[in-house]
């Protein structure tokens, strides 16, 4: 709370309707009052002493009952003598400032003045009557509301003051936790990129070995129609071998072809040995599929379900090789006879 100027001074005057025949009234009084100012003082203490909220605060402030009523001895006798100048004024805000310091709740503060009121008011009445009594009275009762005003609002001040310090100390810390959500934040964001990346990852390999599985199916069924030609073209071969009838009526015309089977000999062997490279090649080729097959399921691991069936495919395409293999040397064997 700031110095109190004279406008502000003039307002707060009339607002609670002090004039200086108020002041006059005031000072009379003190005459009958500051004899007893120490007594008064003491009962004053006698009374809030009995309160243990209060004497614990006085206890905190590391103070005592004897300071206590040397200090209130001073701001009685200001009160009896006011002059409502910039001292008068800056002392209640002083009180004011101390009451925030200790936390003196403004209830004890206001709480005070109804104690002096109950002490100071008979007193009054043994020695005035009438209407000099009661506007004696009304001007007592104005000059408190007064004090207890620039107390409380001092009071209000000195908790903004505590708060802004407090603030004031918890800003770096709000600041520092500030900058650490940002870093989590982007911590967060980093880690949820990079876990999209591993699913994208993921997505990818699967894609891939879902079309290695259909790629295989095809080569499966290519070798299946291979093995399918073959068996049928050997149950030819045997069924013509059976039919004796067909052999003796056409000896003549085998003959013929005999001979022209002779000359086509060595063309037939060479396109064998050809179709026996090609189908060793063909085997190798799948060899090489396996392997292929095999090192990529061992790096995709439990990645995919598919894996599995990679694993029996490979084991079908090995099988079908031996078969085509063996089929393809047996060819050999016929060509060269």
């Amino acid at each position: 709370m700031g110095t109190i100027d004279n406008a502000d001074r003039d307002v707060r005057l009339k607002w609670v309707q002090i004039s200086s025949e108020d002041a006059a009234r005031i000072r009379r009084a003190a005459e009958i009052i500051r004899p007893q100012a120490r007594d008064i003082v003491k009962r004053f203490y006698d009374h809030s002493f009995q309160f243990p909220q209060f004497t614990q605060k006085v206890g905190f402030a590391d103070s005592s009952r004897e300071r206590l009523e040397g200090a209130q001895y001073q701001y009685l006798l200001t009160l009896l003598d006011p002059a409502f100048d910039q001292d008068y004024f800056a002392y209640r805000q002083k009180i004011g400032e101390v009451h925030a310091k200790l936390d003196v709740k403004p209830r004890w503060n206001l709480g005070n003045y109804a104690t002096y009121s109950d002490i100071i008011f008979p007193l009054l009445a043994e020695k005035l009557s009438g209407d000099e009594l009661t506007q004696t009275l009304l001007s007592f009762q104005k000059v408190f509301t007064l004090d207890g005003s620039l107390a409380v609002e001092s009071y209000v001040d000195g908790l903004m003051d505590r708060l802004v310090g407090v603030n004031d100390r918890l800003s770096p810390v709000a600041r520092g936790l500030a900058e650490g959500a940002d870093q989590v934040e982007t911590a967060s964001k980093e880690i949820a990129d990079a876990i999209a990346q591993v699913a994208r990852g993921a997505g990818e390999q699967t894609e891939s070995l879902l079309q290695v599985n259909h790629d295989l199916e095809t080569i499966l069924q290519t070798i299946v129609g291979v093995a399918e030609s073959a068996a049928r073209q050997a149950e030819e071969t045997e069924a013509a071998a059976l039919d004796s009838e067909s052999v003796q009526g056409g000896l003549n015309d085998m003959l013929e072809r005999s001979q022209l089977a002779a000359s086509q000999g060595s063309d037939a062997l060479a396109a064998a040995e050809q179709g026996m490279h090609s189908v060793s090649d063909t085997v190798k080729a799948m060899e090489t599929i396996n392997t292929a097959v095999v090192s990529t399921s061992a790096e995709i691991g439990e990645l995919s379900k598919s894996g599995q069936e990679i694993g029996t495919i490979t084991e079908t395409i090995a099988a079908i090789a031996d078969q085509t293999n063996l089929l393809a040397l047996n060819a050999a064997i016929e060509a060269a006879r």
